[in-house]
């Protein structure tokens, strides 16, 4: 993980520090504070953390002006369906949020296919698998290694 180089830069550090606070601490605990922020800094200033961010992957919106008005539906009457709790209102917002949920899926599937049917080629498909992929993959992978140089 460390060059030559970053070691014995880092030792030269350490050589050079004051270690009169880490000696003379009274408590064990403030001299083991002192030690750690001494060793950080040293760390810090040889090898400084670095931060890995993940490709940004635009987002694409499915939705248009119909489901949007479905979904305004469906939220006005769940919000009815709490406020109320009647049975009539449950049974509504159980019809509202099914007609949201088809059309949403058929916006995707209508998105999905738009770039196969014009391509026709396994170049398209493969682009929608890796795009699928790479989005779970990004989600998972956000993350900082620091002091890793």
């Amino acid at each position: 993980m460390f060059t030559k180089r970053e070691t014995n830069l880092f030792k030269e550090k350490l050589q050079t520090k004051n270690w009169h606070n880490v000696i003379l601490a009274e408590d064990i605990n403030q001299a083991y504070n002192n030690f750690h922020n001494t060793i950080q800094l040293a760390l810090n200033e040889t090898c400084p953390p670095r931060i890995i961010r993940g490709r940004r992957i635009k987002k694409t919106h499915v939705w248009d002006s119909e489901y949007t008005k479905v979904k305004g539906e469906y939220i006005k009457a769940l919000e009815k369906e709490q406020l109320t709790g009647r049975p009539e209102d449950k049974a509504e917002t159980a019809v509202k949020k099914k007609n949201h949920d088809q059309r949403l899926k058929t916006l995707r599937k209508e998105r999905t296919a738009a770039p196969l049917n014009k391509q026709k080629t396994s170049r398209a498909l493969w682009q929608i698998i890796n795009g699928k992929r790479n989005a779970t993959l990004d989600t998972e992978n956000k993350h900082s290694t620091p002091n890793k140089c």
